[in-house]
């Protein structure tokens, strides 16, 4: 990152106007390259709270690099994935574009929802105080609506019917 940062920086003084072309060529190469590989961590400040990776066959190293800096992995695993690396598995074909398409508009959706609620609630509570029933009902009412996007009509009306725990498992876990 630095050396882009210095490369950028010899570009925009002017520098390369007193090379040879071929080197200004090379040099302007040699930014393209570090742009499409570095471009996207180039402002990081801090490491990030979760990687997501579609295919971990390819995406080997930043697996090891995720996994030796603590760092959760959340990974589009196909049969030939190998799980143990990964900490949040979401099967399905990391090859066809449109499964992946379907998995990362999903993941999207999810981060811009939550970085809007996260909003609301932080003007509720300096607002008002805290109500924890109101936040809790309103994560509820939000993630039922979304259901139907997802899942057709029998699967949520089992949802809807399902319980968290068995009666059996309950009375099992007090005693």
């Amino acid at each position: 990152i630095d050396a882009l940062k210095k490369l950028e920086k010899r570009r925009d003084s002017g520098e390369f106007e007193l090379l040879p072309k071929k080197e200004v060529l090379i040099l302007n190469r040699k930014i393209e390259k570090l742009q499409e590989r570095l471009g996207g961590i180039r402002n990081m400040r801090r490491l990030p709270d979760l990687i997501l990776v579609i295919d971990t066959q390819r995406e080997v190293t930043a697996l090891k690099e995720a996994n030796a800096l603590g760092i959760p992995v959340m990974a589009l695993a196909d049969t030939n994935s190998d799980p143990d690396d990964i900490d949040y598995i979401i099967p399905g074909n990391d090859d066809a574009v449109r499964a992946i398409k379907l998995i990362l508009t999903a993941f999207a959706d999810a981060c811009i929802e939550g970085q809007q609620m996260r909003k609301g609630d932080e003007e509720n509570m300096e607002g008002e105080g805290t109500d924890a029933a109101g936040l809790i009902s309103a994560y509820d009412d939000a993630a039922e609506d979304d259901d139907s996007k997802y899942f057709g009509a029998s699967t949520i009306a089992k949802l809807k019917n399902s319980k968290l725990y068995d009666d059996d498992e309950e009375s099992e876990s007090e005693e």
